[in-house]
């Protein structure tokens, strides 16, 4: 579990968003002492648009998630604040949280509840968003789970 949350994950972070041709890619992570981690991460991308992350996770020690009755959670928030070249914004706010539940035979399952909320921009934006989250959804879950299985030393 600590894996999954280690701060030379970086590029995985970036790859998972698709970030290939972007610019001004600027990340930061910090820890405070009650063990919220903190990234940060902004760009612009080949359109355009600024974008702006903000990932909040509440860790214990060694990165890992509070544990309550064998089942390790990790409450997050996230921000990306989006803006157009004309200067015109729109936010996505995502709480949720991590579960990982150790099975028998060494193997751990991932379970990630969220809920998201749209505010600003135009109807379009907030439409070709969604749909670009749809289209991608499925192809990010296969990487994310290569990157595990290579992490894991696990063979397919």
């Amino acid at each position: 579990m600590s894996w999954w949350f280690h701060p030379d994950r970086e590029g995985d972070f970036q790859d998972r968003l698709g970030l290939t041709n972007v610019t001004e890619f600027e990340v930061s992570e910090s820890t405070d002492d009650g063990g919220v981690q903190v990234r940060l991460t902004s760009w612009r991308d080949q359109r355009g648009w600024s974008q702006r992350h903000r990932i909040e996770r509440h860790l214990t020690a060694g990165r890992l998630g509070q544990a309550v009755d064998g089942i390790f959670t990790v409450p997050c928030m996230e921000v990306i604040s989006y803006e157009h070249p004309t200067g015109k914004t729109m936010a996505l706010q995502c709480s949720g949280r991590i579960d990982f539940i150790p099975k028998s035979g060494g193997s751990t399952e991932v379970v990630v509840a969220h809920k998201h909320h749209l505010t600003g921009g135009r109807w379009l934006w907030r439409r070709n968003l969604r749909k670009s989250d749809e289209r991608n959804q499925p192809d990010l879950l296969q990487r994310q789970i290569g990157l595990c299985e290579v992490a894991l030393g696990a063979t397919t």
